[in-house]
């Protein structure tokens, strides 16, 4: 009930593009006129401006639609009118004004003190400029028995175009403020006459302010459009009016406390994650020291693997000797390879790799299998999917809702079927008694729980949810999300595969030494051979320390790195945290001077609020022309008012 008609939603939506249409021309009319002609010749502009934004909005099949062109000065004195519905006609001001439903009024204040028009041009300082809209038009009308003063209810969109180079720090008041670095596109909305119809004290305003630090003030206009159209197409009519306004009421006041709860919580969750920082910081620093300490041992390793190089030579000659202790001296080398696969393990878990504990068969195959999964068409797959997956689930969120309405399309059908095979339509059966009705009801029921049927509501459920799926990995936030994870994980997956590969042609090297020195206890009888090989091994064995020890190098400067950025991370915890706490205060701000000031204006008092609108949306129907003082069958009219430029 409370959902207005598409025209309504059109005709509101549109009003600002309307208003920054019009403040177009009147930056381009300052330019083309100087001259006191301007004002002449501003319908004609206004009408090619805002003609292709208004007319989608259409009017119904056979309306009478005007458009009232409002020429006034600076401060709002109305100066001409011209109106157009198939043929213009003029009114001087004069004759006009008080035939006028909606009178407009500015004001200008600089630095607190109030000024007119003409002695703010050229100004500098602090200047607010407030458009008051004033109802003329009204009707009595009877609201509970008793006669009140009803008036023509206006929704108004008030804009203009502000030169960035003249203009700072701009304000507006219930609208909006687009800049685009050279200039200033502000639009506000005000509704005249809706407080005083539905009696509320803290109701929708009746002006729009601006507010801007200015140097050597100008303005080239104020365009303002207005139209009661939008209040005239609520339906408050229906049977369960009255339940819908509780209902709505209610339902406001709930999300109302339901949104402050969340922003509570939320600051408190980021209060305490801000807390934790200096936890964090602390194990960064540990992480640090450890990075360090690995740093300083892998360089003690490479020196035992040159000072082990260096004796391979001597190892020849001791072959003989060493012959009876084969078994402990493969047994040692395999303890420095499970040593290095166990300080390899601890690499790969300090990364976030998942992988099977290495071992002295496996490595190979393990690291192989890891650099195959961080291929870039690999990494794009899992984000795809991941993504996929997060759509998917928003998807049956909304499962409910879609069963509901095919479940609803589905029992059209089968109740049409139903009619079709009595041979009947719905008109009769409309018409039938309660008795013959619930036959045919009962046979549309008996169907709606078949097998057949409910197969084909969970195939349409399931056809829906995949096409909403497909339709939400097309759109363009979602591609450039994939893009952007892949390509940051692309990076990542870069830098990981370069260790990964590094890691294996250490341990590869080693495994050289491993299986040299295998070799040599096997064929301890060729002792000449062996030593060569332990000595080969050992030069191998030197040049894997090496890149250990430049990996432990790098590792340690990165820790370094984190260290540094932690600090960042506590300051925009801190941030985050600060602006929790504004939302929260915000939220609270509109809750006690929004929501509850609504709440405690009605006070429980739902019949009285729904009679007032009740008589509001009829004077508002009742006003549909402006040449036609007792109005005509069907009619729209709108007025779009242009004020002086100030130089």
């Amino acid at each position: 009930m409370w959902n207005v008609n598409k025209k309504m939603v059109k005709t509101s939506a549109l009003m600002l593009s309307v208003v920054v249409a019009a403040g177009a021309v009147g930056v381009n009319a300052h330019a083309a006129n100087t001259s006191n002609n301007a004002d002449s010749d501003v319908k004609d502009q206004i009408v090619d401006s805002v003609k292709n934004v208004w007319q989608p909005v259409g009017e119904e099949e056979g309306a009478i639609g005007e458009t009232v062109y409002v020429i006034a000065g600076a401060d709002g004195d109305v100066q001409k009118v011209i109106i157009s519905d198939g043929e213009e006609l003029t009114e001087e001001a004069e004759s006009a004004e008080n035939k006028l439903p909606l009178s407009m009024e500015i004001s200008y204040t600089l630095d607190g003190k109030e000024i007119s028009a003409e002695e703010l041009a050229g100004k500098s300082g602090h200047v607010v400029i407030r458009c008051t809209y004033i109802v003329n038009q009204y009707e009595m009308a009877d609201v509970q028995g008793k006669e009140e003063k009803i008036y023509v209810p206006f929704a108004v969109a008030a804009g203009t175009i502000l030169d960035g180079a003249h203009f700072q720090n701009v304000t507006v008041s219930s609208g909006r403020v687009i800049d685009d670095g050279s200039r200033c596109i502000v639009a506000g909305v005000a509704f005249p006459g809706l407080a005083e119809d539905l009696d509320l004290e803290d109701g929708p305003s009746n002006y729009v302010e601006i507010e801007a630090d200015v140097t050597d003030f100008a303005l080239d206009g104020i365009y303002s459009i207005a139209t009661n159209e939008i209040f005239s197409d609520i339906n408050v009519d229906d049977a369960t009016a009255l339940d819908d306004l509780k209902e709505a009421m209610d339902e406001m006041t709930e999300a109302m406390e339901a949104l402050m709860d969340g922003s509570a919580a939320l600051y408190n969750g980021l209060t305490e994650l801000y807390e934790k920082s200096g936890d964090l910081q602390k194990g960064i620093s540990a992480l640090q020291a450890g990075a360090a300490q690995l740093s300083d041992g892998s360089a003690a390793l490479l020196e035992g693997v040159n000072s082990l190089r260096d004796g391979a030579a001597s190892l020849t000659n001791g072959l003989n000797t060493l012959s009876s202790k084969n078994d402990e001296l493969v047994k040692g080398a395999a303890q420095v390879f499970n040593t290095l696969l166990a300080e390899a393990n601890k690499q790969l878990a300090a990364n976030g790799l998942s992988v099977p504990t290495l071992t002295i068969d496996n490595y190979s195959q393990v690291l192989g299998g890891v650099a195959a999964s961080l291929t870039p068409d690999a990494v794009g797959n899992q984000v795809y999917s991941a993504v996929y997956n997060a759509v998917a689930a928003e998807v049956k969120k909304n499962e409910a809702a879609i069963r509901a309405g095919v479940t609803q399309e589905v029992r059209k059908q089968v109740f049409a079927g139903v009619l079709q095979a009595a041979g009947i339509d719905e008109s009769q059966y409309n018409s039938m008694p309660d008795a013959q009705k619930q036959a045919i009801d009962s046979a549309v029921e008996e169907q709606m729980q078949s097998d057949q049927i409910k197969q084909t509501i969970e195939a349409a459920v399931a056809a829906q949810e995949k096409q909403l799926i497909e339709q939400s990995m097309q759109s363009p936030d979602i591609q450039n999300k994939i893009a952007a994870e892949t390509a940051n994980a692309a990076n990542s997956v870069s830098e990981g595969a370069g260790k990964i590969a590094a890691l294996r042609a250490q341990l590869d090297s080693y495994n050289a030494f491993y299986q040299g020195l295998i070799a040599y206890t096997n064929g301890v009888a060729q002792a000449g051979n062996g030593a060569a090989q332990l000595s080969a091994g050992a030069e191998q064995l030197a040049a894997g320390a090496e890149s250990l020890n430049a990996g432990a190098v790098a590792l340690k400067d990165g820790m370094d790195t984190l260290a540094n950025g932690s600090a960042a991370l506590i300051d925009g915890v801190s941030r985050l945290k600060k602006g929790a706490m504004e939302l929260r205060d915000g939220l609270t701000t509109f809750n006690d001077e929004g929501i509850s000031k609504l709440a405690e204006a009605l006070d429980g008092n739902y019949e009285e609020l729904l009679a007032r609108m009740q008589a509001m949306t009829q004077v508002s129907r009742n006003y549909n022309s402006y040449t036609n003082e007792n109005g005509v069958l069907d009619g729209t009219v709108k007025f779009i008012y242009k004020t002086s430029e100030v130089r």
